[in-house]
């Protein structure tokens, strides 16, 4: 830097310093360039290794850097950096729709910190299209046109989704080299785009030459402007000179074509050429889709194989790229595969599954199919829902907001009483799933309460005609108040007209149950669909009960067109079943440039066989904020852990997203501990090596690490060798050997994996681990060491984002993949179990031979659950249950770590239960104990509680906040 650099103001004074750390992942290598709305560095991500470009939002005009954050200069401009800030952060999640299109550079991630946005990029190698130019002076008409025609299909499909460039140059293109060894572009420095949909314009540093004249006023900008600028490049590769400036062409400048500087050229290329640089924008192509529609015909871009010049001037772009390394690569092949969250541009998304019964055919199921997505067209709009053939059904993903807005909207007492997930279901099943067979349905109260009620079939055939009409309800129509709104509130209805001979007979069978004599006629008339299922699927209806029973009114309440859906479409084969995600499989993982050591597809991994699925803690909304970055070092983590294993798996995911994750492996390869410790942190802390001996001893102050010097040798090493020398210069080792029994455990968490003979212990050396705790104490063996590199690989990814995850559901399957309770082939030599629970079932088994007890899936900590047997009490198991309980806690050797308990007395489903576990009791980390029960009147239940609170044995635990009326059913 010059010597000025420092100097206040200068643009070195904005720019981040080197070697600054973005969300604890991304270290800041070099400054790339900084233009009107943000800063580009290069970076790295030393989670992956992997070099990207990483934008940060930056206004010089009124930003000020102090430290590493950015403040607004003028508190007035305060509003107006928060909305920019915004749009900037949504064009992020707007381009990362495109990470799978060619032509322009892809967003990986995007995130807010230091009081500004940050937007995280491909990091693409090679030259500027402008440094070609310099160096190459010209380039054929044809070859130009054909070079920018794939950034061109791109933008486009860039431009439909709401967001214009508007600083295309060839110093924002770039040319590199693609996997096959083919040349193409990448447009660069979409972090000062706009979206042009908001009607707003923002000032950028605009480029002579290559900007319309729509930029130097307060114009309308859209796609035409891109156009323009992208036709101004083209000019400049085929003259060799870049276009008069736009101003300067408004004072009756002339910019003279190819042609007319001698330069050959095909007339209907020029004519695209001339008409996208014309000076006023209503004459230039209003979207690049224009353009390309003309130019198509002319260039044929098929992929062709290049002779003569061609690869010639491609060998030449070739030659003066550099070429890029694998990383820049590192998880596209990924990305390409797990698109359909992207759709909705970052907003949450609910999924279900649209299940057919097994006596669906095959035609009826395609015929269904073309049925379900015209009902969701007009019941969700077109461009708001994915629709995926599944080999259990049909998956359909839609935005949560829509559910929301459309609840909001209905707003009546039944609805506000019913859960957002429970509305979501019957919207579906209603709107889309129902099959729709109509049914004409007249309902009698009787005096005492109960009602006849008279149903006969309407078939399409038996419909004439079916128009909405505006104004009020035509006829007097009795509704119970609790049915619903009144007809007469309605502003317009939807009249149905039926054939003669159908109107007959359903008037004469319904009309037997209609009210007869004197009196108000109370019954009521509903258009029921799906009569197998008449309790989901009724909507108001009337006819003219003294008439011809040919006409029919269903009132509306809302203008839009859903009541089509019962009118203007098939019917069904059948009710299809809504089922939501968690009755789903997972979208398993095909080859990837993050394709695992050991990763096979899913079909690959034969039964008998386990499937793990992990959920984030965090609602789906924050796991997207968190960006694409952090979803792959998710992804990078798990797999890594994986493959120490050295296991076979695959890796899939659900149409949560980020949210949500499975694997699956065969049983006879993994255990439930693996399974749950896949996602866990492991710091220095959690591993402790502990004296086998009478007294308990921990050594505690030592900093072990495990260590592998070779595939066949695994020891502890600590750090600083010299803590070691001098602890035995103290004669320490010598006071313990005198209580040590035989051997020095090695513990993580509250598991006793390893342990070394006391007497092969040698001052100043490692403490190699030769006994295995978990397989009867046989001597370690090759088949062993995984385990061991597993917990080291934990340890050495602490802290890791899989820690934000947690094992939700494992569900086995036999050779023919059905499904069974529980796993038959477990890996024994993963099957470690906590130290707590093997002591707890040794005691178990002498106060009672019925109770279990097993480690539970729980978010976060471990917990025990015991499960007394109630059958062994009789029906007074009151006074046994908490006799069992005192029994346990006599002596509370085996309680310690980071564990909790929770003691069913009966099933698991009754609900009632004893959960012990550490919290704050008196500024205190002490252990507390919860009664939570069912029923208060309960004598059993009671006598619980009582006795409880009198046992001397439980008085530490028991707090005057124990007991929990309405326990949690399972």
């Amino acid at each position: 830097m010059g010597e000025n650099s420092n100097r206040p103001g200068s643009s070195q004074n904005c720019y981040l310093p080197e070697n600054t750390i973005l969300d604890g992942r991304y270290r800041i290598l070099r400054v790339l360039g900084m233009g009107g709305f943000g800063i580009t560095y290069e970076a790295i991500n030393e989670k992956v290794n992997r070099h990207v470009a990483v934008k940060e939002f930056w206004d010089r005009d009124y930003m000020e850097r102090q430290g590493t954050k950015v403040a607004v200069i003028d508190e007035t401009a305060g509003e107006r950096f928060r909305d920019i800030k915004s749009k900037f952060l949504r064009e992020a999640r707007r381009l990362g729709d495109f990470t799978t299109e060619q032509g322009i550079v892809h967003v990986l991630d995007y995130f807010e910190t230091n009081n500004t946005a940050y937007i995280v990029m491909e990091y693409v190698s090679g030259i500027t299209l402008a440094q070609y130019l310099q160096q190459s002076g010209q380039v054929a008409p044809q070859e130009m046109f054909r070079l920018l025609f794939p950034l061109m299909e791109t933008l486009d499909k860039v431009h439909k989704n709401g967001v214009i460039h508007r600083d295309i140059s060839p110093d924002n293109i770039k040319l590199v080299r693609t996997e096959n060894g083919e040349t193409s572009v990448k447009l660069l420095d979409f972090g000062s785009a706009r979206a042009y949909a908001d009607n707003k314009t923002y000032t950028i540093e605009l480029k002579e030459g290559y900007a319309p004249l729509e930029q130097y006023s307060d114009s309308e900008q859209g796609p035409w402007t891109d156009v323009y600028a992208l036709c101004a490049v083209i000019y400049r590769g085929i003259t060799g000179e870049k276009p008069i400036s736009a101003t300067v062409r408004a004072m009756n400048g002339i910019l003279l074509m190819p042609s007319q500087r001698g330069i050959t050229i095909d007339a209907r290329l020029e004519r695209i050429l001339k008409k996208g640089l014309s000076l006023q924008r209503e004459s230039r192509y209003q979207s690049i889709e224009e353009m390309l529609a003309e130019l198509k015909p002319i260039l044929e871009p098929k992929k062709k194989k290049r002779t003569g010049k061609k690869n010639i001037f491609f060998l030449g772009i070739s030659c003066a790229c550099c070429v890029l390394g694998a990383s820049a690569f590192f998880g596209w092949n990924y990305y390409k595969t797990h698109q359909a969250f992207f759709k909705f541009h970052g907003k949450e998304t609910t999924t279900l599954l649209l299940s057919p019964y097994d006596n669906v055919g095959a035609q009826d199921y395609q015929k269904d199919i073309k049925t379900m997505k015209s009902r969701l067209d007009i019941a969700v709009g077109e461009e708001n829902y994915i629709l995926t053939e599944k080999e259990d059904g049909l998956k359909l993903e839609i935005p949560v907001e829509f559910f929301e807005e459309q609840k909001e909207e209905e707003n009546n007492s039944e609805d506000k009483e019913q859960s957002l997930e429970e509305y979501i279901n019957d919207y579906i099943t209603e709107k889309v799933a129902a099959a729709h067979r109509k049914a004409i349905t007249v309902i009698e109260p009787k005096e005492n309460g109960s009602y006849d009620i008279s149903r006969e079939t309407l078939n399409d055939d038996d419909i004439v005609s079916v128009e909405k009409r505006k104004g009020k309800f035509p006829i007097e129509y009795y509704l119970p108040a609790e049915i619903g709104s009144n007809p007469e509130k309605a502003e317009s209805y939807v009249e149905v007209k039926i054939s003669e001979k159908a109107a007959k007979r359903i008037k004469e069978s319904l009309q037997k149950r209609l009210q007869s004599g004197k009196g108000e006629n109370r019954s009521y008339m509903f258009l029921t669909t799906d009569p197998c299922y008449p309790e989901l699927m009724n909507y108001t209806l009337g006819t003219d009960l003294n008439g011809d029973w040919t006409t029919y009114y269903r009132p509306l309440f809302s203008d839009d067109d859903k009541w089509k859906l019962l009118w203007q479409d098939f019917t069904l084969s059948e009710t299809y079943q809504v089922l939501n995600a968690d009755n789903m499989e997972a979208d398993w993982e095909e080859q990837s440039d993050m394709w695992g050591a050991f990763q096979h597809k899913a079909e690959d991994i034969k039964g008998p066989f386990v499937c793990a699925e992990y959920i984030s803690y965090d609602t789906a909304d924050i796991v997207k904020k968190r960006g694409d970055g952090n979803w792959l070092e998710t992804i990078y983590d798990l797999k890594k852990r994986l493959d120490t294993l050295e296991i076979p798996y695959a890796f899939g995911t659900f149409p949560e997203g980020r949210n949500k994750f499975a694997v699956k492996i065969a049983q006879k390869d993994v255990s439930r501990f693996i399974l749950e410790k896949l996602r866990a942190n492991l710091s220095s802390s959690d591993l402790k090596l502990s004296a086998d001996d009478d007294k308990g001893d921990d050594f505690d102050d030592w900093d072990w690490q495990v260590q592998f010097k070779d595939s066949d040798d695994i020891a502890l090493r600590y750090e600083p060798e010299s803590v070691y020398e001098e602890a035995y210069e103290r004669n320490q080792l010598k006071e313990w050997e005198e209580s040590v029994k035989d051997r020095i455990v090695l513990k993580v968490w509250d598991y006793e994996l390893a342990a070394v003979n006391f007497v092969d212990v040698e001052a100043g050396k490692d403490l190699k681990l030769n006994v295995n705790l978990q397989n009867d104490s046989h001597i370690f063996e090759k088949k062993d060491i995984p385990l061991l590199k597993f917990i080291v690989c934990v340890q050495n990814q602490f802290p890791s984002p899989l820690s934000n995850y947690y094992l939700t559901n494992v569900r086995y399957f036999s050779k023919k993949n059905e499904p069974e309770k529980e796993a038959q082939e477990e890996n024994k030599n993963y099957e470690v179990e906590m130290e707590s629970l093997k002591k707890l079932k040794s005691m178990l088994s002498e106060i009672n031979e019925e109770a279990e007890a097993e480690e539970a899936i729980t978010i976060s900590g471990h917990e025990i659950e015991i499960r007394l047997n109630r059958n062994t009490y009789g029906e007074e198991y009151g006074e046994q249950t908490v006799m069992d309980i005192e029994a346990l806690f006599k002596n509370t050797d085996w309680l310690k770590g980071n564990i909790s308990l929770k003691i069913f007395p009966g099933n698991r489903t009754d609900g009632e239960n004893i959960s012990i576990y550490q919290g704050w009791k008196d500024d205190k980390k002490e252990w507390e104990l919860f009664y939570e029960y069912t029923d208060s009147s309960n004598a059993e239940q009671q006598k619980i509680e009582e006795l409880l609170k009198k046992s001397s044995v439980l008085q530490d635990y028991v707090t005057e906040n124990s007991f929990v009326y309405g326990a949690l059913w399972w």
